[in-house]
């Protein structure tokens, strides 16, 4: 009988350690699981701090609103944090394409180079860099008095934006680009806002207009844009024209964020002001240092939330949902990449399949414009993450919930 014991413990115990190295195994298993769902890549640019694994150039000075909701100066390859102006509201890293202000003494519209009717003017105001006697005011000494400057410039879209606030008074207030041929009214408050219209026209002559005698307005940074349909950053300007310079920011794609044949990109990014056009915007992109092979996610040229994709410089995967995005809207796009299984999410619409494309291998992360330089944002990006796996449907979708 003593054997039958033995069998029975050892038995007992066999069982045992064959439940302990399954749970092992069960454990190893949803360790590796974690890890492979987990981001190699989890950027929040809200906390405006600069990842070690981007660098960033810029040939020229920029500006932002920072934390403390006031205009402030980033010298050339510095990151530029945009934040509410006024306010505290984050919007993340600032990315723009190059722009130049062609209007003259953006914040000093008592110079001469502003012919003023009917309109006294005094650099007498906080700007919106929080500084004393840094913007004007313009009163009207009679109805419709007019601040205007001519600006020498070739045909083209032309895109006029200004800052401003009431002072005193109730009446109307407009903007123009042709002269006061065509107004266009702005509804001001108390406190600063940016306005802008856009018209085609050679030598524009813009301005405002103060439709009620006495009635008193603060303007700061006026802007002139060429060739555009929406403003991009303050660039102020005394006695010459100012050029700034376009964002590059990229990061190399070692085999510890990005391993082929797969991967899952999750970007979440705004733009201030979005007027139909034909330009597409890249929010991100995944490349091998060339526009025939890569992957992006934006805005079409309708402004439709859009994931693409080129392989040898074939579309692969052209995936969109929804209109136009509304100017100021945030936007979140998640989009898993592999060979004949593609899957995109879109915040607040359908998600698209596309089980049709080959994958190339990318070697550099870029953000907020192509390899080219092309296709540049004009926005912010606010969170960023990249997966070497191709994550499931859900995950993709709960990406963007």
């Amino acid at each position: 009988a003593w054997w039958r014991c033995f069998r029975c413990v050892y038995r007992v115990h066999d069982h045992f350690a064959w439940r302990g190295a399954l749970k092992m195994h069960i454990a190893r298993a949803l360790l590796l699981e974690q890890r492979q769902t987990r981001p190699a890549l989890d950027w929040d640019f809200t906390l405006d701090t600069l990842p070690s694994e981007l660098t960033l150039t810029r040939a020229d000075a920029g500006y932002a609103f920072s934390q403390s909701g006031q205009l402030t100066s980033y010298a050339a390859d510095v990151a530029r944090f945009d934040h509410e102006i006024g306010g505290s509201t984050k919007y993340g890293l600032l990315l723009e394409g190059a722009r130049t202000n062609l209007c003259l003494q953006a914040r000093d519209q008592t110079n001469a180079s502003w012919t003023k009717s009917n309109c006294s003017t005094a650099k007498d105001q906080t700007g919106i860099d929080g500084a004393a006697n840094s913007a004007c005011k313009l009163t009207a000494s009679a109805a419709n008095g007019t601040c205007l400057q001519t600006i020498t410039a070739t045909g083209g879209n032309k895109c006029l934006s200004l800052y401003i606030r009431r002072v005193t008074g109730t009446g109307g207030i407009d903007i123009t680009l042709d002269g006061g041929t065509t107004w266009v009214p702005v509804t001001i408050t108390g406190a600063w806002q940016r306005f802008y219209t856009v018209q085609g026209l050679l030598n524009p002559s813009a301005g405002i207009r103060i439709q009620t005698s006495g009635d008193a307005i603060a303007v700061d940074c006026a802007q002139l844009e060429h060739n555009v349909v929406m403003p991009s950053s303050p660039m102020p300007t005394t006695t010459a024209s100012v050029t700034r310079g376009a964002d590059a920011v990229s990061a190399t794609l070692t085999s510890d964020i990005y391993q082929a044949p797969e991967f899952t990109l999750y970007t979440k990014f705004r733009m201030p002001f979005y007027a139909a056009s034909s330009a597409t915007y890249c929010a991100s992109c995944l490349d091998d240092a060339s526009v025939s092979n890569h992957c992006r996610i934006g805005l079409d040229s309708s402004g439709v939330r859009q994931a693409f994709m080129n392989s040898a410089a074939a579309t692969q995967v052209n995936s969109g949902a929804g209109s136009a995005v509304a100017s100021g809207a945030i936007i979140k796009i998640a989009t898993r990449m592999r060979a004949n299984d593609f899957w995109t999410a879109f915040d607040g619409l359908a998600s698209v399949r596309d089980t049709s494309g080959t994958l190339p291998a990318f070697t550099t992360l870029r953000l907020g414009s192509r390899s080219d330089g092309s296709q540049n944002l004009f926005g912010t990006i606010m969170h960023l993450k990249l997966y070497k796996v191709g994550l499931t449907d859900q995950q993709v979708q709960n990406l963007v919930a």
